[in-house]
């Protein structure tokens, strides 16, 4: 097991250092060439039956996939409607497969036209991003373990908002998953990758939704979407359905985190079922709901503000932004940052404790990162000290609910070599003895955690008697009263009183965690500025 706190130090530059080590991921041109032709017969295959649907249903009218002839087919002939095509702040129309394919498809519009065109788009997007690899990638750097010539893709890595590294000029990341098992390295090396598992609604739970009530029945669920579900029956008194939550369990996975991050609203019926069901589970958790106010309270102050991650991290949220909603932005920013910071300390974790074995970079190194899947490139020496990522397989945060990263190795990616494992699991055995085991804290190891600390509203309210003025003023949230009494029945002096008690209640706030003092009144519109 790995243990970190919340003042465990997030090492970025090491990380970085580490990214930038090899520079270059190696792959079995061969295979990818193979793929690549099984794709590109895949996409013609589908755009020809796709015409073939297409000229049937107009009568020999419409027989091509061009966007313009495409639109005018899906509305005249297949009947879907024009909204569809629409999106906002663009002229003209869209064809866009996840706005508006995936939509109609999701609706019943066109389905044996539109299944054929989704296939045909897909093994489009696939093979125009391999011919440029073929195309540009063509040195070729040695042999893999079976012999097999390999040729380089070189990358650079840099690093972008909530800790995310984007690899440019080769976006090994975002490569089409059908491809990515030709990924290979030299020969005397083997590869083990690391799947964290739901990472980000693991993180996502841990920081918002839970609480004292559910965190021992998550932390002995296996799958914390079906832990999701059973929560969510319990909240609303229903009895949980196992057969219902695996046909649903598709959509746990693509909306749970959209939901969490503001989405309320889908025009596809099923989702929209689903959404409203989170979002009033969501509305129950004091946490997240608790967040969701203090970032409408920021917004409506109109200035930018910073979202800290669980470990330190801080973004900056900009509420003028015109790109992107301020509140689905800062929703998500302690999240994706607290994915990234849970994968880079691991990541640095087993690589000191190989350093601390004897080994060195040129034994055991990141060869990359896809996403929270980190891949390490392993000398065959280093074979006997696998254990470490034993050591590594679930990791503690405070009183989290424990995280999981599952490791397979293979001299492809993806592809586990059965051999490799049998050495893995022996070297695991045969080092049982290495392997720390730690509890998860039963209190936190601070003060509660949110990413934005809150703003104080408060309200006056004064009422003169016979001789004298009754003042008080309203802890809004906490719905507390400090009343005090003046000898004043004078305006201005009672402004004057109330006007010198705003330091007074800064400084207090301020000294309690807050970021602001908001001051709601019936009395006065002045624009006072006090720090």
């Amino acid at each position: 097991m790995l243990k970190f706190t919340r003042d465990s130090f997030v090492d970025v530059d090491t990380y970085n250092e580490h990214l930038h080590y090899n520079g270059y991921i190696l792959y079995d041109r061969k295979k990818m060439e193979d793929i690549f032709y099984y794709e590109s017969a895949k996409k013609i295959t589908y755009q020809n039956l796709a015409v073939d649907v297409m000229s049937h249903h107009s009568n020999g009218f419409y027989s091509t996939v061009a966007k313009e002839p495409l639109y005018r087919y899906l509305t005249y002939c297949e009947h879907c409607p024009e909204h569809y095509f629409k999106k906002k702040g663009v002229k003209g129309i869209s064809i866009d497969m996840k706005k508006v394919i995936d939509k109609l498809l999701s609706n019943g519009y066109a389905e044996e036209f539109l299944e054929n065109y989704k296939r045909y788009r897909n093994c489009e997007s696939y093979c125009n991003t391999i011919r440029k690899v073929l195309e540009e990638c063509t040195e070729q750097r040695g042999v893999n373990q079976f012999g097999i010539k390999t040729h380089a893709i070189y990358y650079d890595v840099n690093v972008q908002q909530n800790l995310r590294f984007n690899y440019k000029n080769r976006d090994i990341v975002a490569f089409p998953k059908t491809y990515t098992n030709t990924f290979t390295t030299e020969d005397g090396y083997f590869l083990v990758w690391g799947d964290f598992a739901q990472s980000d609604f693991r993180i996502a739970f841990n920081l918002l939704l839970r609480n004292e009530n559910n965190t021992k029945f998550m932390s002995d669920i296996e799958d914390k979407y079906e832990g999701l579900a059973r929560l969510i029956a319990q909240h609303e008194g229903t009895t949980f359905d196992l057969a219902k939550f695996r046909e649903m369990r598709k959509m746990y996975k693509t909306l749970t985190l959209a939901t969490m991050y503001g989405t309320r609203d889908s025009i596809e019926k099923p989702k929209q079922e689903f959404i409203k069901m989170l979002s009033n589970y969501l509305e129950n958790c004091t946490k997240y709901v608790e967040y969701e106010k203090r970032i409408n309270e920021r917004i409506a102050l109109g200035m930018p503000f910073a979202v800290k991650s669980y470990f330190g991290h801080e973004e900056i949220i900009n509420v003028d932004s015109y790109d992107r909603n301020p509140l689905f932005k800062a929703l998500n920013t302690p999240i994706q940052a607290g994915t990234s910071e849970v994968v880079i300390l691991t990541v640095n974790k087993i690589l000191d404790m190989f350093y601390e074995l004897g080994y060195t970079e040129d034994d055991v190194s990141v060869y990359m990162v896809r996403h929270d899947e980190p891949v390490f490139k392993v000398k065959e020496t280093a074979k006997k000290d696998l254990w470490v990522f034993k050591q590594a397989t679930d990791i503690i945060v405070d009183n989290w609910v424990p995280l999981r990263i599952d490791f397979s190795p293979g001299y492809y990616y993806r592809e586990i070599d059965e051999d490799l494992q049998k050495e893995m699991q022996q070297s695991y055995e045969e080092n049982a003895d290495k392997i720390e085991y730690f509890e998860s804290d039963e209190e936190n190891s601070g003060e509660e955690y949110y990413p934005i600390s809150p703003i104080l509203n408060m309200s006056i309210y004064y009422e003169k008697l016979e001789d004298c003025t009754l003042l008080c003023f309203c802890d809004i949230d906490k719905n507390r009263i400090d009343a005090k009494i003046i000898k004043t029945l004078d305006d201005d002096v009672i402004k004057q009183y109330v006007y010198s008690k705003l330091p007074v209640i800064e400084e207090k706030a301020f000294n309690q965690g807050y970021f602001a003092v908001m001051i709601y009144n019936n009395y006065y519109d002045d624009k006072l500025y006090l720090n």
